[in-house]
């Protein structure tokens, strides 16, 4: 069923000799070049935590005085401000429970 979409092996001893430590070849450069992709990475991030670490304390409307950085504007809110227009004075039937 499947002889008919895949061509047939190699018959000969030396061109599946080739063959083999070709695709092994194959396969070890493509192990090699994750290593280095993922040390890479790796060394990137080292360097900008070290980067992170040594960097002075922000300056300005988001820091607070004493220079450390402050909570995330979310979650030292405690009311949402703005100005807000009725659309309609009469609930939907969508809102009425």
């Amino acid at each position: 069923m499947f002889h008919a979409y895949f061509r047939p092996r190699l018959r000969h001893p030396l061109a599946r000799l080739v063959g083999g430590i070709l695709g092994l070849l194959v396969v070890a450069a493509l192990f090699a070049l994750g290593v280095f992709a993922i040390a890479a990475l790796v060394v990137g991030a080292v360097v900008l935590m070290i980067v992170n670490a040594f960097r002075k304390p922000r300056v300005g409307p988001s820091a607070s005085p004493q220079g450390k950085p402050e909570a995330p504007r979310e979650a030292r809110m405690e009311a949402i401000d703005g100005e807000f227009t009725v659309i309609s004075h009469e609930p939907t039937s969508q809102t009425r429970r």
